[in-house]
């Protein structure tokens, strides 16, 4: 089983708006991202590496209440130098006969 894990430091900032129920944001940030291969499906390469990862996105909240509200969030993780020939899903066996 191949597994991904994602660790960063993320910053939100909320822009001034003229209605006072609606409140707009944008988010970034930094971190470390690292997979650990199957070592039956993934013969050959190393079983784990680790990168530098990015966040970006932004989105809007929606007070409808003192206590309650709706937030409509879009966020991109973008994982650098990634190679997606590392991720070998299957094993191709051939027979001679």
């Amino acid at each position: 089983m191949t597994s991904c894990n994602d660790a960063s430091l993320n910053a939100t900032v909320t822009l001034p708006t003229l209605v006072s129920r609606l409140e707009p944001y944008v988010t970034g940030g930094a971190g470390l991202y690292s997979f650990f291969l199957d070592p039956q499906a993934n013969a050959g390469t190393a079983r784990d590496f680790s990168r530098m990862s990015a966040l970006l996105g932004g989105g809007l909240r929606f007070r409808l209440s003192p206590a309650a509200g709706l937030t409509l969030d879009v966020r991109d993780l973008v994982l650098t130098n990634f190679d997606r020939e590392r991720l070998v899903l299957f094993v191709v066996h051939s027979e001679s006969r």
